[in-house]
């Protein structure tokens, strides 16, 4: 079972153990995951990649199913030849990998064509 398929599944498990009246409590912000799990296979898939650098990041305390924490990420992105610009991240983290990201970290992201301030950390 792919990735966006376990949340698939997950959403509608929430709706059948509610018939159908929404999300058990703590479930209220499924569709969220879903969309930026969407996002996140969209800019991995087609996304450009450019330099990074970690300026600030934290936790916003939520999880996914999976026990990753979710990181609100403010990041320099540098586009080739031309001038660096800052855009928010939120991105879940597994907990034994927060400490790869810390600030002043140079690393690669990959940004949406069309909206080079949507973007993901890639590595």
């Amino acid at each position: 079972m792919g990735f966006m398929d376990q949340y698939k599944d997950m959403a509608q498990q929430a709706q059948q153990a509610q018939g159908g009246q929404g999300a058990p409590p703590g479930m209220d912000d499924t569709a969220e995951m879903m969309k930026m799990a969407e996002k996140y296979n969209k800019l991995a898939q087609s996304g450009i990649e450019r330099k990074g650098k970690i300026l600030a990041g934290q936790g916003t305390g939520r999880t996914d199913v999976g026990g990753s924490l979710e990181y609100e990420f403010k990041v320099e992105i540098t586009p080739d030849g031309g001038e660096p610009y800052e855009a928010t991240i939120q991105q879940f983290v597994h907990p034994q990998n927060v400490e790869h990201f810390p600030v002043g970290k140079e690393l690669t992201v990959k940004v949406d064509p069309e909206d080079p301030t949507n973007a993901v950390l890639w590595g």
